[in-house]
Order: structure tokens, then sequence, then C-alpha cells
């Protein structure tokens, strides 16, 4: 404690010299202090204001260090495992314009996806495997991939990408390649990686 109120005493570093206070400046009894010759002790409003730009410090640099932190990443459980399984073997069929793909991949979804507790999803897989056009059944993904986006967040190793031109979003595993399930083989490219 003595230390800490030597300290707060002082005003600039110089060579310390230690002394009693015997009871000078109307102080009763002797305490002891360190003192800097030639330089004047800090009064009260210059300590405070240390201590407020020594606590704003402090602030700007614990907030710097959590911006900086990495989001945590959760692992998906069993049946969102087998979920993001058959949706990805959906993508992919869309992807290559293979309409006897995704809507056999569907079909893997519906079921899938009511054990992972997807409100929507099973609905939208099984209208899929019912698409006579890979237009209907890349609207029916569009709400698909919505709700996967949502159920998945922060699951390890998903990235979502966007397509500007189809206006619509999905899951990958490659966060690199784009590989455009709406626009198929005429534009398999077209899409970036969408920023959280």
């Amino acid at each position: 404690m003595w230390a800490a109120r030597s300290i707060f005493a002082l005003g600039y570093p110089g060579t310390i010299q230690d002394k009693f206070d015997t009871g000078q400046n109307g102080n009763r009894g002797g305490s002891r202090h360190a003192y800097f010759p030639g330089w004047n002790p800090i009064n009260n409003e210059t300590r405070k204001r240390i201590m407020k730009r020594t606590l704003s410090a402090i602030t700007c640099i614990l907030a710097a260090a959590f911006m900086a932190a990495p989001a945590s990443a959760r692992e998906a459980s069993k049946e969102e495992t087998a979920c993001l399984k058959a949706y990805h073997q959906l993508h992919d069929a869309l992807a290559n314009d293979d309409l006897a793909a995704a809507k056999k991949s569907a079909g893997d979804l519906a079921e899938k996806a009511i054990a992972a507790k997807c409100p929507s999803t099973p609905k939208h897989a099984e209208e899929l495997a019912k698409s006579d056009s890979l237009e209907k059944a890349r609207e029916h993904f569009k709400a698909i991939s919505d709700e996967c986006i949502k159920m998945m967040a922060g699951v390890d190793g998903q990235y979502v990408f966007t397509c500007p031109m189809a206006k619509a979003d999905w899951l990958q595993t490659d966060s690199k390649q784009v590989s455009n399930p709406y626009k198929g083989k005429k534009m398999p490219t077209c899409g970036e990686l969408k920023k959280s």
C-alpha cells in the first residue's frame, strides 16, 4: 500500500529520497513517503485525468482484442451432418444440370431434414423431387438453402455463397471454388463468398 501511495504522490521520475514526515504541514504522526527532489507531487485533478486516460486505453485494447477474436465454430449434430450431406449432393446435381440426380437427392434430403428438425425443408425437398424442370427445382432449392443456412449457422466447414444474378444464397464446403447451383454449367463460377 505504501508503494502505491508513493507512486500516486509523485510527479515525474528522478532520484528517490526517503524521509519521514514527522507531523509537518498539519499531519499527525509519522508516515513514510518517497519524494523526488525538484518535482511537485501530482494533484488530485491531474491524477484523475491520468486514471481516465489509462482506463480508456485499457478499454480500447480489450475491445480491439474482442473484435479480432474469431467467432467460435460449433460441430454439427449427427442429424445435421446427414442433412448437410444430402443437401450438398443436391447442390452438386443442380450445379451439373442433372435433374434426375437432383430429384433423387431431394428425396433423401426430405427424410434427413425431418430428423434434423428443419421446419420447411422437407416440404420443399419433396416438391423438388416432383419437379419437371431445372428451373422449378432451383426455385425450391432457394427456399431449402435459406433454411439450411439459418439452421447450420456457425457449423464448422460450411460457407455461404451468393449469386447476384439469381439473388439467392447457398452453402458450400469449399470456400474458394464457386459452384453455382442456380446457373449450372452456363455460369458455374458466378457468385462469391458471402461475408457474415
